[in-house]
């Protein structure tokens, strides 16, 4: 589940829930364009449930797809090619 949510400051936080995944690992968050050509990370899945921050100015209408991806240490920062989690968000006073 991911879910978008504004704080009373305004800032947008989305709630990402991978316990249905293994725990197999480094995960990471990224909100993606439908065709997944591009791509912006959101960071590190430090749990079962975490929650990260959208930044600011970013057109959640270029990027409405949630993609949960397993990634290697390997120094890449990109995806690593590997979905485990994908959809569009549901939004909360987004």
């Amino acid at each position: 589940d991911a879910v978008m949510e504004r704080d009373q400051d305004g800032s947008l936080k989305l709630h990402v829930d991978v316990s249905e995944l293994a725990d197999d690992g480094y995960l990471e968050v990224w909100l993606r364009d439908e065709g997944a050509t591009r791509l912006v990370s959101l960071g590190a899945v430090t749990s079962r449930s975490t929650t990260v921050d959208v930044p600011e100015g970013l057109d959640l209408d270029e990027f409405p797809v949630v993609d949960v991806s397993h990634e290697h240490f390997d120094g890449d920062p990109t995806h690593g090619g590997e979905t485990l989690l994908a959809g569009t968000m549901d939004s909360k006073d987004a």
